[in-house]
């Protein structure tokens, strides 16, 4: 069983990913040409890439999008051998059009509202603009409905809990 972490931007997704982290679970790291932000780590939170970089090798990601002129990716190898995945809804169609099969994958969404999440990407230092981001974020998850469960508001040991039982 694989789990993804679905949501718009401070919704709260990397904050239960990294409790996970600090748990033993494996966690999948994408690659992004994106500028590394204040606290964040090589291998850790993203491996970072040139744009050359990312595009010469664009055939090693089962996963591949571009967001305000930076690239992401998931690699297969890392969908291979980690367990939880931040995913995004175009991610997901992408994986489906691939014939990937996601029957054993568990996706929890985190359906924050609009406010909270504004307040918590203010407080960011952040290389991208909060307004594009949120704007972003209400385009990408228009209908979307492919989640096995919902949080409008969550408890983390909760959360953490359902992760843990459904990984056993």
């Amino acid at each position: 069983m694989k789990i993804f972490l679905i949501g718009k931007g401070a919704s709260g997704k990397t904050y239960v990913e990294n409790c996970l982290k600090s748990m033993g679970f494996k966690c999948g790291i994408f690659t992004t040409t994106r500028s590394i932000r204040d606290g964040e780590q090589e291998g850790v939170n993203y491996y970072y890439k040139t744009d050359k970089e990312f595009l010469e090798n664009k055939n090693l990601y089962i996963c591949s999008n571009s967001y305000n002129n930076w690239y992401y990716g998931l690699t297969y190898d890392e969908f291979t051998n980690k367990d939880i995945f931040i995913m995004t809804p175009m991610y997901i169609k992408q994986l489906k059009e691939q014939g990937i099969d996601l029957s054993n994958i568990y996706k929890i969404y985190f359906d924050i509202d609009f406010i909270t999440r504004q307040n918590r990407l203010l407080q960011r230092n952040d290389a991208d603009s909060v307004d594009r981001r949120l704007l972003a974020d209400e385009e990408d998850f228009i209908g979307f409905v492919d989640y096995d469960i919902s949080f409008k508001n969550f408890n983390l040991s909760d959360i953490l809990q359902l992760i843990q039982s459904k990984l056993k």
